[in-house]
């Protein structure tokens, strides 16, 4: 059904994910199987990943669109994403396990 959604609004997934992927993150060696760079994903992209909502993600893509073309990538780290509005240390750290930061050749 999720992934049905997904691709209403053409999502582009790196490989095909099982379902539980997208179910909560759990702590330890475990981590979702889908990693998503937010200097490239779309909104539509962000906003499938848990922890995230429409709302939250198209702030991470209007904020990252707003700045000057250079430098980039907008967002190297978690702390960098704390500059989107009503992203705190917390929040930041909830997200993390669901992003990778401008390593487009791998999902670490």
């Amino acid at each position: 059904m999720l992934l049905l959604a997904a691709a209403a609004f053409g999502l582009r997934l790196a490989r095909s994910l099982p379902v539980e992927a997208l179910g909560p993150f759990k702590t330890g060696s475990q981590r979702p199987s889908l990693r998503l760079d937010p200097n490239a994903a779309n909104w539509p992209e962000l906003a499938a990943l848990p922890g995230f909502g429409e709302v939250l993600a198209r702030r991470i893509v209007t904020f990252r669109d707003a700045q000057p073309a250079a430098p980039r990538p907008v967002f190297r780290s978690l702390e960098d994403l704390q500059e989107v509005p009503g992203i705190g240390p917390s929040k930041a750290a909830a997200l993390a396990g669901y992003l990778r930061f401008g390593n487009h050749g791998s999902d670490r």
